[in-house]
């Protein structure tokens, strides 16, 4: 999916000079920290900065997010727009400004109008916008009347996930310059044969009806005891799921589980299952989490990461809101061969082709270089 001439990129590399990145972010973010540590070590980057406006959320520590992972790259949290400004000014010469974001975020937000007032070179890192019912078509109407001038001047737009490219294309950016994109993890080890016993099925995330995890909850109950059930997580449905795994002894409910740990986790799980209701999945992590860690996938075809399941022995995709389709799917992978170790290898080695953080440097740069060339402004 994200895989590359090797060869013909590091020629590319070789022949321009390393290139100086700065990335604007809403929030220090575990999920974008690893392409962005990867880029820095690259050879063919000389610099890497970002401006982002607040530190890890509470609400996502909460969550187990981690507010303490070590930075190896520039970084400046909080400034006010003088301070932006100069920061921004004092930047190489031919720095390339990517945004994780369009509006709202003032650091986002200010340093689009930078660039475009310098001429600066700049490209857009976005999922697609959450386009269900009536808001999601003032959403695309917002987009299509109040982004003509970044339409015009992006270089790329690195679209997210199995929806990003529709959005942009239907909101007026140009096709040739929307790049498939996801987010990227550091590598693993691959999975350790586990012993036999019965499959085991998991949720990991926030324990909301938005997220399908009282769909999730239903599918449980209807395949009973033909698996063991692991859910991690905290939210509003929490007490259901705590209630629901005191009454079964096949349903452990762990909680809240730091990101440290969700690999270990994902180790002892056949199948990972994650039935969003609306595209504000625009890509899911724990997917891609779960099949560097050889488990396979489920997830409704709202979710991001579903691009990843277009091969039957890494997942299958179910439509929302429909537990009966959740129960069959783990069905099918339950008596298919998908749950062998063998394929728990494949799992591993195809993540660790497309989905970890040096692949997406790699795949970062390669556009950047293709767009420079072809001087895109």
């Amino acid at each position: 999916m994200f895989e590359l001439d090797q060869d013909a990129v590091d020629a590319a590399a070789s022949a321009a000079p390393p290139l100086h990145l700065a990335f604007y972010l809403p929030q220090t973010s575990p999920h974008l920290s690893p392409l962005i540590a990867a880029l820095a070590a690259r050879g063919d980057v000389a610099s890497v900065t970002t401006f982002v406006q607040e530190g890890v959320p509470s609400e996502r520590i909460a969550l187990g997010w981690d507010a303490d992972a070590p930075i190896t790259f520039d970084q400046h949290i909080g400034l006010d727009a003088a301070q932006q400004r100069a920061k921004m000014a004092a930047l190489p010469r031919g720095t390339v400004h990517l945004f994780l974001g369009l509006r709202r975020v003032p650091c986002i937000a200010r340093g689009l109008r930078y660039c475009q007032v310098e001429g600066w070179r700049f490209a857009i890192i976005h999922e697609p916008r959450v386009r269900e019912g009536f808001r999601g078509r003032l959403r695309w109407l917002q987009s299509w009347l109040t982004e003509g001038r970044i339409r015009q001047r992006a270089m790329l737009v690195f679209a997210i996930g199995a929806h990003g490219a529709a959005w942009f294309r239907s909101t007026g950016y140009r096709p040739g310059r929307i790049v498939p994109f996801a987010y990227f993890i550091p590598p693993r080890d691959p999975p350790p044969v586990r012993a036999p016993r019965r499959p085991t099925i998991a949720y990991v995330g926030r324990l909301v009806p938005e997220k399908g995890f009282a769909d999730f909850l239903t599918a449980v109950d209807a395949l009973g005891a033909t698996v063991d059930a692991v859910i991690a997580g905290a939210g509003v449905l929490a007490d259901s799921a705590r209630a629901m795994a005191d009454a079964n002894p096949h349903i452990r409910f762990e909680g809240v589980v730091p990101m440290a740990r969700v690999p270990i986790l994902l180790e002892a799980v056949d199948i990972l299952i994650q039935p969003s209701h609306t595209t504000d999945d625009g890509w899911g992590v724990i997917v891609s989490e779960a099949l560097l860690c050889g488990a396979a996938a489920i997830t409704s075809d709202v979710v991001g990461a579903s691009i990843c399941l277009q091969d039957p022995i890494r997942g299958r995709t179910i439509p929302p809101r429909h537990p009966a389709a959740i129960a069959q799917a783990v069905t099918d992978l339950i008596e298919s061969d998908a749950l062998k170790h063998e394929r728990r290898i494949e799992r591993h080695e195809w993540a660790g082709r497309n989905l970890v953080a040096d692949v997406g440097a790699g795949w970062m740069m390669a556009k950047l270089r293709m767009a420079l060339a072809m001087d895109y402004r």
